[in-house]
């Protein structure tokens, strides 16, 4: 019974603080979303009666200097995981999932009517609601697919506990986007990717995907799986077909943490065979002493030895980069990965490189010539073909052959010249010399 009254009085305290002081000054923050406030006066309680209670009220500190919101990763304690957070109560009309099922199938969810849960009679963003926006839980031990394309109205947090599968599992782009500023993939839930062109959409840009410490986003691992807020791309499946997604703008509560290659400064990249790439790479975000791999592999996943610079170290703050090259052993397509790695996060950048060469060198015939007799005729000269030119170099010629020569000092030799780029690429050229004796 006094653990019961325990409850709630704390229960209690968190709603009446929350309530209090959600719009007080000395806690606002322009940049800090509501419900990170409302998880940190909660969080507050906690620490009173927990045994952790100065480590805890030290990551708070680091908390409290939360930037604009857009992908993080909480690996801290000190902030509720979404199951901890219904503790706040439920509000009619939100949904939550009864069985495993399609999104948007009634029969996959329950609707809160103010005082129990009923069969709901539409999916959740299928029709048109005003604030407060329903919140949408899909619970462990639940599966919900969405495998067509599809566009929510107005959402309030969408708490994944379970699992949320997005796809087919096949190559067809499926586009799903999910009206809502918070999406939350609690400690036991899942998102996963089920296809090589699946895209999640936010159109605020205020929408925040948070990742409690086991949260986890798996599936197929294409460049193409992206999660896109406010038409920008903050989380792309890094390649290699582990199923592991690289973020590509990771926000914790204590900051930014982005992988950058700043040269090349975009993908794709066409390069000559022979030609050694050169690139830098380096991080933004207030994180330290962060640490960096290098990693490049060609289109059977072999590791390419770098040719100069290092392969890993630390980068003492975002200002610091770090530069290398390697010469690819041949034509083939390559990847360059670089790994930024703070104590709580990972963070992955990626260029391609296409190395080959199709492109026919250029050149113009050489100039014709007239001379008097067969005698005349001058010896082969690669020199006259003067403006050989091609995309990955200076090309060769040589000499190729002559026409059978005319009998008497009267007709035409066709000259041919090559003009070879050294990468399987050549054309010809001709020089015609006229031979015409009008000397008495």
């Amino acid at each position: 019974m006094k653990k019961i009254t325990f409850l709630k009085l704390y229960s209690l305290i968190c709603i009446f603080l929350i309530s209090s002081y959600t719009n007080a000054d000395v806690f606002y923050t322009s940049s800090l979303p509501t419900y990170n406030l409302q998880y940190k006066i909660i969080s507050f309680f906690v620490d009173l009666f927990s045994e952790n209670t100065m480590k805890q009220n030290d990551d708070a500190k680091k908390y409290s200097n939360t930037k604009s919101s857009k992908l993080y990763h909480v690996t801290s304690s000190n902030l509720l995981t979404s199951t901890t957070f219904t503790v706040a109560a439920d509000v009619t009309g939100d949904f939550r999932s009864i069985g495993s099922g399609d999104w948007d199938d009634p029969a996959s969810w329950e609707v809160f009517n103010g005082a129990t849960w009923d069969t709901a009679t539409e999916y959740p963003g299928e029709n048109i609601k005003t604030p407060p926006y329903p919140n949408v839980t899909i619970f462990t031990g639940h599966t919900i697919t969405i495998d067509t394309n599809l566009t929510t109205e107005n959402l309030g947090d969408v708490i994944i506990d379970g699992t949320l599968i997005l796809g087919d599992g096949t190559s067809s782009q499926h586009i799903t986007t999910l009206t809502t500023e918070n999406l939350t993939i609690s400690s036991s839930g899942i998102l996963s990717f089920d296809g090589n062109k699946v895209h999640l959409t936010f159109p605020s840009a205020n929408a925040a995907v948070l990742i409690d410490n086991g949260g986890t986003i798996t599936g197929n691992c294409t460049n193409n799986d992206q999660i896109i807020i406010n038409g920008e791309v903050y989380a792309a499946c890094a390649g290699g077909g582990s199923g592991v997604y690289s973020f590509g703008e990771i926000v914790t509560a204590g900051g930014t943490l982005k992988a950058i290659i700043s040269i090349p400064p975009s993908d794709p990249n066409t390069v000559c065979p022979g030609s050694t790439i050169n690139f830098t790479g380096g991080f933004s975000g207030p994180d330290t002493n962060v640490n960096f791999t290098w990693t490049i592999t060609d289109s059977s996943n072999n590791i390419i030895s770098q040719s100069t610079g290092p392969t890993s170290g630390s980068l003492a703050n975002e200002t610091i980069t770090t530069t290398g090259s390697f010469l690819p052993p041949s034509s083939d397509d390559y990847l360059l990965t670089l790994e930024i790695e703070s104590p709580s996060i990972t963070n992955i950048a990626t260029r391609s490189f296409n190395v080959s060469d199709t492109t026919n060198p250029t050149a113009s015939n050489p100039a014709p010539i007239s001379v008097q007799c067969l005698a005349d005729v001058p010896a082969p000269d690669v020199t006259v073909v003067d403006d050989e030119a091609d995309n990955c170099g200076t090309p060769t010629v040589t000499f190729v052959s002559d026409s059978a020569s005319p009998l008497v000092n009267d007709g035409t030799i066709t000259r041919t010249y090559n003009v070879n780029d050294g990468n399987g690429n050549s054309i010809n050229v001709t020089q015609t010399i006229t031979i015409d004796d009008t000397t008495n």
